[in-house]
């Protein structure tokens, strides 16, 4: 299997990855409902962008890591998350934010279909249990993601 190491490091860190992505968004939330004056109904609409994006790239995920390879789609899904988190972040209204979190959310779906099965090769490679230490590196992104994001919000960052 391709983009592997001995010790699942790699994979480690595109789990870590991940989530900073993730953990970012969540913590910004409360600023883009601000910035975009959204009334809970509007910021509802946009999360359920979000919501069937995840869906749809779960179901796409499995396709394109066979087509693909799923450490291809994981070094390519990693920036493409970025850029539409960076794409929500300059959405202008409740249009844009739905498209930019339903890209959001199937590429994130997408990277995280691809990164459990490389991951689930490692494991068979190691022949030892690595997965709750691959998801343990997950929330500690999610961690890193929301401490950014306070900082962010703290430092009125827009």
């Amino acid at each position: 299997m391709p983009w592997q190491d001995r010790d699942g490091r790699v994979v480690g860190i595109a789990f870590v990855l991940h989530a900073t992505l993730v953990g970012t968004w969540a913590g910004r939330v409360p600023a883009i409902k601000h910035a975009l004056e959204l009334s809970d109904t509007a910021l509802g609409a946009a999360l359920f962008g979000m919501a069937a994006g995840t869906l749809l790239g779960s179901w796409w995920g499995g396709r394109l890591a066979r087509r693909l390879g799923p450490a291809t789609v994981v070094r390519g899904g990693i920036p493409a998350m970025a850029a539409a988190l960076v794409a929500s972040a300059f959405a202008g209204d409740l249009a844009a934010l739905f498209a930019a979190l339903a890209c959001f959310g199937t590429l994130g779906a997408i990277v995280d279909v691809a990164m459990n099965t490389v991951a689930v090769a490692v494991e068979r490679d190691r022949r030892r249990p690595l997965m709750s230490g691959f998801h343990g590196a997950w929330s500690v992104g999610l961690l890193l993601g929301a401490l950014g994001a306070s900082a962010a919000a703290a430092a009125d960052v827009d």
